[in-house]
């Protein structure tokens, strides 16, 4: 008998194979599970050593032995008559078998479940050790962040203090060119927390750290300030300051100077003025700043009311403090996403404030920013080319202040409605970097992560954030958004009650609880959710927004249009209900007011080209003035807006379907294409699509079937089938 026979015979290659397969078991399944125990590298590779060692012995010790009905035996001992290797083969051959399944099943689980995770993780990781190298190659050690000065008296009131000399350090040293400085969101992140310095500037991603203490006593202030090479631990420089509070702010120009030499960053001669000439303001009115800020900076509605009042007293201190009227503005600006208040509310509101900011100081960064802030959601409400006309503005603010981590993400916002993906992403990643513990910034990484097509990678982003920042609403709003892209609008209203829940004074958020309720066909519980908030809200416009959807779905159109109508009166110029008002008088018949609404309140739609930015509201406007056009036989015109909306077809199905609904099957329809409409609107079903964000009357499922734009398949079996399907869906 041939060797290799012999080895048959004695089962040794069914041993080899059985051992192989086993062994590429264990090492992946300790790949996974030992790193979570602590376990690098080195001991997985003990393991792989020992399983490979291991197999010449087990391969010999399955040539000299042999399993017989008396147990285990020597081969030679066994006499060949009475040999069951063909019966023990057998059983090896299940064995393998077995083993074959479970490593095919594993290498599945592997393949289409831990990679993409892993893979988004060493993505992450590989982007986070990128940023770092640049960074360094880019500012080498001039890198700092600004500690929480540290109050040493138990007085709340010195504690704002001490926390308003850390913010002013902050905003001083951000203004020079040659220092990247972190946000003050970040810094203050470690507030309290009894960290090293060097775990602290490696989560900063900073080689720098500034502390120091503040200690007030009646009119006298001591502080002491020190700055450390964090890798080193190193001081750099140290001094303490004994002087008059009047002198608290040529204290922080002396800090900063110090700074500055230290690190052997040198002053622009423009820099070197704009020092010099620095505003002192009135001290009342400088802690009534610092006291907005802190308030502010929270994001809830009940805060920026607060914040809105200390700005207002610090204006009234002191009426040449830009920075004060800044902080007003922003402040508005806030109130329309986490206060209630409505958009066009907010641009009067804000206009005359950083009017006077910029009178003040026209060289200011902080001026320009939220001006630039108010253009861009001015131009976003009538439809204008943000990007365009305001990529160079914001270009220049950055060039002035690039350590301004809310431009960045304005930037971000501007590229990607100019569907410039990947360039939205270097920004917002900025933005990350100089505010790496901002909440917002990391909502909106997320976001635009998903704007990227990066589904996965944005999901688990959001999910860091809700571990990282619990108590921030947007991470929860965002969670709903993602769910209700996937058509899973249960859990999108589970994610909405949670929001609203962490920010109950924010009229927004409980409306958007109570249209979770429409999209799951509630009507009772949609009542009910848009009767509590117009009685808790009876101010705010948005108190009663779902009373129009629910008389449309009563069949009360008459009354709705009413109500719309009364809401124009109060706020006239606003563009959702100018845009929804024209829409159901289209609906009505009344296709000339219709028009005479909508050139109001987007003229730009009416231009000889039109290209439309990737936002949800002028994209529904765009598809509604196209209808009306069409239905008043003004065929050029609609022509010019059906191709600005398939110019943007395929960037609308890439990036979240839930902002952009279903608008190549109005386009279809009114091409005249019935199939291609049907077939459109079947497989945006097929992937989920249930709901559009802008507005419950914007083509949402549960409107379809009264949809004056889509009168021509509202008879269509086909249509009534795929409507039935979203209805059983749903239910």
């Amino acid at each position: 008998m041939s060797f290799i026979s012999e080895l048959k015979r004695r089962n040794v290659i069914r041993v080899a194979m059985a051992y192989a397969v086993a062994a590429w078991l264990i090492i992946q399944v300790v790949e996974t599970i030992l790193p979570a125990f602590g376990y690098g590298d080195a001991a997985i590779r003990y393991i792989v050593i020992i399983l490979a060692i291991a197999f010449i012995p087990t391969l010999a010790f399955s040539w000299a032995f042999e399993i017989t009905p008396e147990g285990l035996r020597r081969e030679v001992d066994v006499v060949r008559e009475h040999s069951i290797t063909r019966f023990t083969g057998k059983k090896l051959d299940r064995i393998i078998m077995v083993l074959l399944a479970v490593a095919l099943g594993y290498f599945a689980f592997d393949k289409f479940v831990l990679d993409p995770v892993e893979d988004v993780q060493i993505a992450e990781s590989a982007r986070q050790e990128g940023r770092s190298d640049a960074l360094i190659e880019s500012y080498g050690d001039r890198s700092i962040a600004v500690l929480p000065f540290v109050s040493m008296s138990n007085d709340p009131e010195q504690e704002y203090f001490a926390d308003g000399l850390s913010d002013t350090l902050t905003h001083v040293l951000a203004q020079v060119s040659g220092l990247r400085v972190t946000a003050k969101t970040s810094s203050f992140y470690f507030k309290g927390r009894n960290m090293d310095v060097r775990e602290i500037a490696g989560k900063l991603n900073v080689s720098n750290i500034l502390e120091g203490s503040v200690q007030k006593s009646g009119n006298r202030v001591r502080i002491t300030a020190q700055l450390i090479e964090a890798h080193s631990d190193t001081h750099l420089w140290s001094k303490i300051f004994d002087r008059d509070l009047g002198d608290i702010f040529t204290i922080q120009d002396e800090i900063a100077r110090e700074v500055m030499k230290a690190l052997e960053v040198t002053l622009l001669d423009t820099e070197e003025e704009r020092m010099e000439q620095r505003y002192r303001p009135n001290l009342e009115a400088y802690e009534q700043l610092i006291l907005g800020r802190h308030e502010m900076a929270a994001r809830t509605a009940d805060r920026l009311a607060i914040a809105e009042q200390h700005f207002k007293r610090a204006i009234e201190l002191d009426p040449g403090y830009v920075l004060a009227y800044v902080g007003l503005a922003q402040t508005y600006r806030l109130q329309t996403s986490y206060g209630g208040l409505v958009l066009e509310e907010s641009l009067e509101l804000r206009q005359p404030l950083i009017d006077k900011a910029l009178d003040l100081d026209s060289l200011s960064g902080e001026a320009q920013m939220v001006s630039a802030f108010l253009e861009y959601d001015r131009q976003l409400k009538t439809g204008g080319d943000v990007s365009r006309n305001w990529e160079e503005v914001v270009i220049g603010i950055l060039e002035l202040s690039p350590n301004y981590a809310e431009v960045h993400r304005l930037y971000s916002g501007l590229l990607t409605e100019r569907s410039r993906f990947e360039e939205a992403l270097v920004q917002i990643r900025l933005a990350a970097e100089l505010d790496p513990m901002s909440a917002i910034n990391q909502t909106a990484l997320a976001g635009m992560t998903w704007d990227a097509g990066r589904v996965e990678e944005a999901f688990m982003l959001v999910r860091r954030n809700i571990e990282r920042t619990p108590e921030f609403p947007n991470n929860y709003t965002m969670m709903a958004e993602f769910y209700a892209s996937l058509g899973q609008l249960g859990k999108a209203q589970r994610w909405r009650q949670e929001a609203r829940r962490r920010n109950p004074g924010n009229a927004s958020e409980w409306m958007w609880e109570c249209m979770g309720f429409l999209n799951l066909g509630d009507i009772h519980s949609a009542e009910q959710c848009s009767e509590q908030l117009a009685e808790s809200h009876p101010e705010k416009i948005r108190g009663q927004a779902l009373g129009i959807p629910l008389k449309v779905i009563g069949g009360e159109w008459n009354a709705a249009i009413a109500e719309l109508e009364s809401k124009l009166e109060r706020l006239p110029g606003a563009t959702p209900y100018q845009r929804i008002l024209a829409d159901m008088l289209a609906g009505q018949g009344d296709v000339g007011r219709a028009k005479v609404l909508m050139t109001e309140a987007y003229p730009g739609l009416l231009d000889d080209e039109v290209e439309l930015e990737l936002d949800p509201a002028l994209l529904a406007a765009s598809r509604n003035f196209a209808a009306i056009l069409d239905a008043n036989g003004e065929v050029q015109q609609r022509d010019v807006l059906l191709r600005a909306l398939e110019d943007r077809i395929e960037t609308m199905h890439r990036v979240r379907g839930i902002g952009y609904g279903i608008v190549d099957v109005y386009i279809h329809v009114m091409r005249g294409n019935r199939d291609r409409a049907i077939a459109a609107l079947s497989e945006a079903i097929d992937q989920g699509w249930k709901i559009t964000r802008p507005f419950p009357l914007d083509g949402n499922w549960w409107t379809l079937r009264q949809d004056w734009k889509l009168a021509g398949l509202r008879d269509d079996p086909e249509f009534i089938a795929l409507m039935e399907e979203l209805e059983a869906e749903v239910s």
